[in-house]
């Protein structure tokens, strides 16, 4: 007779095998319908699932191409993602930006996501960014439209006429002691004071004064400590030698003073006389009266020294000065019909982009402090009517012409898809590349011949998926493009980018 006892182990290896394969069927008998039955997104008879992003489980995921444009905080589109990747524009991972550059390139190509990704990647602490967008571009020509008192001008022949790169320093002048009283330097300038002469102590007082447009209270703070050494030393224990910040008065004993001081102001064209200008003016008049010191000799240096002082200062506070421009193609005085020939844009950038302002953000200058200074400068590219670049040295800061063609783009939007694979839940099919999506190779190229550029194929793209979900049903695999759906769509496409266009 056979004998079939089993071990200890054998035995309970039996019974576990027992109790688990009946849980296991029964499992598999509940799983299985959830394996062969589709998710629910995959059923087309349902009009809530004929829809591109639910078919490929997009819903509720930061897609960068259903953003109007690249300035939503906190999206992919605001990231150096994209741009690194595709156009090689900034170094790979997480280094710093270190290096200046100048990009031109048409609207919609994608010099917002370039700056955005600027911003990115800059240090948020100290760091003074001059953000100097369509918006506040325009109000300094604003401003120097209405002082030029010449009635028989037109604003953009004003511009064209008598707008010099003199005024653009005026714009970085206010710009950087606007954001420099700040009460956060406080800090900061305390610890370092003592590494810096009176002599450029007392001038930096002059210019953050002179050019000073808000916060007169945190400015007073500031130029008390810049000149603690007259404000601070040891009598001042039992008198008060500070600078008064409240109730200052213009001297009966200045009126000259004064007068010069508000003359030298009003060759400022880029601002407005304002109340706060009278404030600062009245500082500028204590400082004097403090220090016995005149502050003209300083206001009388060139406006590009004036700069080359501040950044220098700033420098030697480990401060580091970026200024970034961007949506020039959004201000209106640039495009007046009159001027066919763009002759006030030609002339800003030409203020802009010349070599004595562009080599501030060069080598090493002044008391042999380390450059801490760079551009970023965004410049549109008008169809028919250049924009010239007066900058010379492309070897120390690059001119990059930001032009697309059929294959980037194609490559551009597949490294979007690749990313938002990542991202998708819940899917009825998994996200192809475009040119699947497009009908394949042959169809694919053809579509993207006929688009500019990301704004374009943005346009496209929202109208495809709107086109693709009313045909879906009648397609296998659904969401795939025929020529005749390609067609369709860039028509639609071409006359939504014309009405975007004429906006």
């Amino acid at each position: 007779m056979l004998n079939l006892s089993l071990p200890d182990s054998g035995k309970l290896y039996l019974k576990v095998t027992c109790v688990l394969v009946p849980v296991m069927a029964i499992g598999l008998m509940f799983t299985l319908p959830y394996i062969t039955s589709p998710p629910e997104a995959c059923d087309l008879t349902s009009v809530l699932h004929r829809d591109f992003y639910h078919y490929y489980g997009l819903v509720n995921v930061d897609n960068p191409l259903s953003h109007a444009n690249a300035e939503r905080g906190g999206t992919i589109n605001s990231k150096c993602h994209l741009f690194y990747d595709h156009m090689r524009l900034f170094p790979p991972g997480e280094l710093p930006l270190s290096k200046s550059m100048i990009v031109q390139s048409l609207r919609g190509s994608g010099k917002t996501q370039i700056r955005q990704c600027v911003i990115s990647r800059l240090s948020q602490n100290n760091h003074v960014i001059l953000n100097l967008y369509g918006p506040d571009i325009k109000n300094y020509l604003d401003n120097f439209v209405k002082n030029i008192d010449i009635t028989s001008e037109l604003p953009y022949e004003k511009i064209n006429k008598y707008w010099t790169k003199e005024h653009f320093l005026q714009v970085m002048l206010t710009e950087i002691a606007s954001r420099f009283i700040n009460k956060k330097y406080i800090s900061i300038l305390k610890k370092k004071q003592y590494k810096i002469s009176l002599r450029t102590r007392r001038e930096v007082a002059t210019l953050l004064s002179f050019y000073s447009t808000k916060d007169y209270d945190t400015l007073c703070t500031i130029i008390n400590v810049l000149l603690h050494d007259l404000t601070e030393y040891w009598i001042c224990w039992i008198i008060n030698c500070r600078i008064p910040c409240t109730n200052l008065q213009l001297s009966n004993t200045n009126p000259e003073m004064f007068i010069e001081l508000a003359e030298r102001h009003r060759k400022i064209k880029v601002k407005r006389h304002t109340a706060d200008t009278d404030a600062s003016l009245r500082l500028l008049l204590a400082m004097y009266t403090k220090t016995q010191s005149s502050p003209l000799p300083d206001l009388h240096n060139s406006y590009r020294d004036q700069l080359a002082m501040l950044i220098n200062f700033l420098s030697t506070l480990d401060i580091t000065t970026t200024v970034i421009v961007d949506s020039l193609d959004e201000i209106a005085f640039f495009f007046d019909e009159a001027d066919q020939t763009l002759g006030a844009l030609q002339t800003f950038v030409n203020s802009v982009t010349n070599n004595d302002i562009l080599h501030l953000a060069l080598g090493n200058w002044g008391e042999g402090i380390a450059n801490m200074c760079t551009f970023y400068i965004l410049i549109p590219k008008i169809p028919n009517k250049p924009v010239n670049i007066s900058w010379t040295r492309q070897d120390k800061i690059p001119i990059i012409d930001l032009k697309w063609n059929d294959l980037l783009l194609i490559n551009y939007v597949d490294y979007m898809f690749d990313y938002l694979r990542t991202k998708s839940h819940d899917k009825c099919k998994t996200l192809p590349d475009i040119c699947s999506l497009l009908g394949g190779e042959k169809l694919c190229v053809a579509t993207m011949k006929q688009l500019r550029h990301p704004r374009d194929f943005h346009i496209f793209f929202d109208v495809l998926t709107q086109h693709m979900g009313t045909v879906c049903t009648h397609r296998n695999p659904a969401f795939i493009a025929t020529e005749k759906d390609l067609t369709t769509v860039l028509e639609e496409t071409n006359q939504r980018i014309l009405k975007e266009e004429s906006i």
